[in-house]
This record gives C-alpha cells, sequence and structure tokens, in this order.
C-alpha cells in the first residue's frame, strides 16, 4: 500500500539523517580529541615535564606514525629525559600520559618497528618513519653517539629513501636537510647512485637524455637539485658550468611539453 511505501521511506530518511548526525558528533569528537591533544603536548613543554611530553608523543604515533610534529617532539622529549636522568617510578604508570621510553636504545626500536610496519605494506608507504631514521641519526650524530651506526648508512638510507619517494616533489625538502650526514668525498658518489636509478631516454651524439614521463622528470629534478645543495655545480670550471646551463635549458624546454599534455582544468 502507498501508507507503508511512504513510511518505509520515511525510515530510510531519517536513518540517513541519523547517519548524517552521528557522523558530525564523531568528527567533532575527533578534532576535539586532537586539539585536547596538542594542547597537552604544548603545556607539557612549556612546563619542562619530557616524561609526559615522551610519553605522549611515542602514543601518538603508534596511532599516526606519519606525523613528524610528533616524531619531533618524541626525539625532542627523548633526550631532555636522557640528559635528566630520569628514570621510571618502582610501582605504577612512568606517567600520566603512559609508558616512556628513555633510552637510546628505546628509541632506535620504536623508530625500525614503525619501519617494519611501513615494509611490510609494499605499496603507499607513509615518509614518517624513513625520515626519522634520519632524523635521529643525525641527533645522535650531533651528541657524538655511536649508537648511530646502529641505524645504517646515511648514503644508503638516502639512497633508498629516494628510490622510494624520489618521484614526490617533497623529495628534495625532504633529503636537503640529512645532506651534512654526508662526508665529502660521498658526494659525488651519492649523486651517481641517484642518477643511476633515474629513468631517462637514451642520448644520441650532441643530445640530452631525456625522462619519459613526469614521474622521471620529478626524480631527475631532485638528483640535480641535491647536487648543486651539495655544491658540485659550484666546483665546476667554467665550460663545465656553461654545458650545464645549456643542458638545463634543453630540459626545461622538454618538461614544458608535458603541460602540454595536461587536460584542460576550469577554463583555463
Amino acid at each position: 500500500p502507498v501508507s507503508s511505501w511512504r513510511w518505509q521511506c520515511c525510515s530510510v530518511f531519517m536513518s540517513v539523517e541519523q547517519c548524517c548526525l552521528m557522523l558530525s558528533f564523531l568528527e567533532k569528537l575527533t578534532s576535539e580529541l586532537q586539539s585536547r591533544e596538542n594542547k597537552c603536548m604544548a603545556l607539557y613543554k612549556k612546563l619542562d615535564r619530557w616524561p609526559e611530553c615522551n610519553a605522549l608523543s611515542r602514543k601518538l604515533l603508534l596511532k599516526n606514525p606519519d606525523d613528524w610534529q610528533f616524531y619531533l617532539s618524541y626525539f625532542d622529549s627523548l633526550f631532555h629525559v636522557i640528559d635528566e636522568s630520569w628514570s621510571p617510578p618502582e610501582e605504577g604508570e612512568h606517567s600520566v600520559e603512559g609508558e616512556v621510553e628513555a633510552t637510546v636504545a628505546q628509541a632506535i626500536r620504536f623508530v625500525e618497528d614503525r619501519i617494519c610496519m611501513e615494509d611490510g605494506k609494499g605499496t603507499r608507504q607513509l615518509r614518517g618513519p624513513y625520515l626519522a631514521r634520519l632524523e635521529l641519526i643525525q641527533r645522535l650524530r650531533h651528541r657524538s653517539s655511536p649508537e648511530e651506526h646502529q641505524l645504517g648508512d646515511p648514503l644508503e638510507l638516502m639512497f633508498q629513501y629516494f628510490v622510494k619517494f624520489g618521484d614526490k616533489p617533497c623529495c628534495i625538502s625532504d633529503l636537503k636537510i640529512y645532506l651534512d650526514l654526508l662526508t665529502p668525498d660521498q658526494h659525488v658518489q651519492f649523486i651517481n647512485r641517484l642518477m643511476e636509478t633515474v629513468p631517462l631516454s637514451t642520448a644520441v651524439e650532441g643530445s640530452v637524455a631525456l625522462p619519459a614521463d613526469t614521474k622521471a622528470l620529478q626524480r631527475h629534478l631532485c638528483v640535480v637539485q641535491l647536487a648543486r645543495s651539495l655544491g658540485l655545480h659550484h666546483s665546476m670550471d667554467t665550460p663545465h658550468r656553461l654545458g650545464l646551463i645549456d643542458e638545463l635549458k634543453a630540459r626545461y624546454r622538454h618538461g614544458l611539453e608535458f603541460g602540454k599534455l595536461r587536460l584542460p582544468s576550469g577554463g583555463n
């Protein structure tokens, strides 16, 4: 009957409305929880409550292993806790935020566990854990800590990072701040290894080997900018600098072709 059909329609609309209200409530609750966590983190830092800051950072990274600000808070608090010779209480919780990690060994294990989880994914890996490893190496080196060697060779780790994320524009700024982990005699070796992974066309005599798509273009751009940051362009003599200028101009003109292939958006 018509009345039954109308009642079913009303029930469906009421269910949809209830679902929308529930989703809105959950979004608001999540936002409030995130706001609470950020406020607590700022307060702990201001009051030098480093055990609580460490525990909260760790807890948040377990939920979101790609949040870079939480890695920085985790490392900041870790070394404050170490320098203050903090030790957990004999009984009860480490802090109001839970477990505190107060040794470099614990931090290394924590970072490596996050990386193992990403390696197990195969695809769509998060950048945060891999960058956290480089960040920890850098901080340990600044403290002249021999434990940095437990995390691996920086050149190899940055090479692996480029292989994973070199086609992303952010890869340039990601790696740039860790180039000081390389020794001067590793600079050319590093750039050469990166270039070996960039898919370029076979160059004929008098021409430049060019990328076939935008991902290859982005990888090559990353290598060029890293080489410049390492000072390899500045060390060239004048003829080589002029040759580099001609090459970059040719690559720029070639890169414009990819823009022409893009579908128009809006009215542009």
